[in-house]
């Protein structure tokens, strides 16, 4: 079988995408590095996925969960599906607070730009949907009425409670709905390590499994370490690190034991292609700075929170200093 099916380009993906950023009260206002770090992973793997999942020759049909900006959703409609039919990419995004309509602005502006994106929908979805198992999921089509996906994606989408308690929910669905679904996930870990790990005891107790398949800097599986499974020794080796870097990875998510991973990839491996895919600094949500050190009042600052250091000249009042 050749090397580019199911619509592959044979040249590299073209990025010319254009979003901007605008203040939310949610995190979709910007593209964050993860959404690069997955179409870098989509770019490299493509014909292994084809080759792995037995697409057609015909487009593939793409969902996305929180697209926010749609920067990843339009560059793989750009590059996969430029002359599909309408609907063979779909966009979602919760309607509150703005992000659909933004969107809906996106996408506008770079088809007014000239960008082939014919092939994408907008749909809205509720992730809270999912938490009644009676409930339809409207808009997405029925299995068995000729109607399937083949990929679902989606990118740094956990930053609160609500998130690491609703989107494995929302992935089982699908996963359940569509048995032959490609589920991937790029997720930025130790940004927030309680989250991470409670996000993935969430996806077994909802029947699913998970394997890493790529990570920053790891050329090999093995290059990996313990964040090849977070959940490994019961997270003893992935908090570790009492201040580790933060490392985007690539999740595969599945049924529990439908048995077809994609072999591990050493796209993110190497350094990444071109600095424009950095966002601003100011643009990035809350995460841990690295430890600020008051050594004569033995406090240690990290983030928000102040550690009192243990000291026995006497009676301690340092606390009634700290920030209330």
């Amino acid at each position: 079988m050749a090397d580019m099916i199911a619509g592959a380009p044979s040249c590299p993906w073209r990025r010319d995408v254009v979003t901007g950023h605008r203040d939310m009260t949610t995190t979709g206002g910007s593209t964050w590095d993860a959404a690069h770090r997955l179409c870098d992973f989509l770019e490299a793997e493509w014909p292994a996925i084809c080759r792995k999942k037995n697409l057609s020759e015909a487009s593939p049909r793409v969902l996305e969960l929180g697209s926010g900006t749609g920067w990843l959703g339009m560059t793989l409609a750009r590059n996969l599906a430029p002359e599909a039919a309408s609907g063979s990419v779909c966009l979602t995004e919760q309607a509150e607070g703005g992000a659909m309509e933004w969107l809906q602005d996106n996408l506008a502006e770079n088809v007014a730009a000239g960008v082939p994106l014919g092939a994408i929908s907008l749909q809205e979805l509720d992730w809270c949907i999912c938490e009644d198992e009676g409930a339809a999921l409207p808009g997405f089509g029925e299995e068995g009425d000729g109607h399937s996906w083949d990929l679902l994606i989606g990118s740094d989408l956990i930053y609160n409670e609500a998130g690491v308690r609703l989107l494995p929910k929302v992935i089982r669905r699908f996963a359940k709905r569509w048995p032959n679904l490609t589920t991937l996930y790029c997720h930025t870990l130790h940004r927030f390590d309680d989250f991470d790990l409670e996000f993935c005891r969430a996806l077994q107790r909802e029947g699913l499994e998970y394997r890493v398949v790529a990570a920053e800097g790891a050329e090999r599986q093995e290059d990996a370490g313990d964040e090849g499974d977070p959940l490994a020794d019961d997270g003893a080796g992935f908090l570790e690190e009492l201040f580790p870097e933060k490392r985007i990875v690539v999740f595969q998510i599945q049924a529990a034991g439908a048995d077809c991973f994609l072999p591990w990839s050493s796209s993110l491996g190497r350094p990444k292609v071109s600095s424009s895919h950095e966002e601003e600094s100011a643009d990035r949500p809350l995460e841990s700075a690295a430890p600020a050190v008051d050594s004569g009042a033995g406090i240690v600052q990290v983030g928000r929170v102040h550690v009192l250091l243990p000291r026995q000249d006497g009676e301690d009042h340092r606390a009634d200093n700290l920030p209330k």
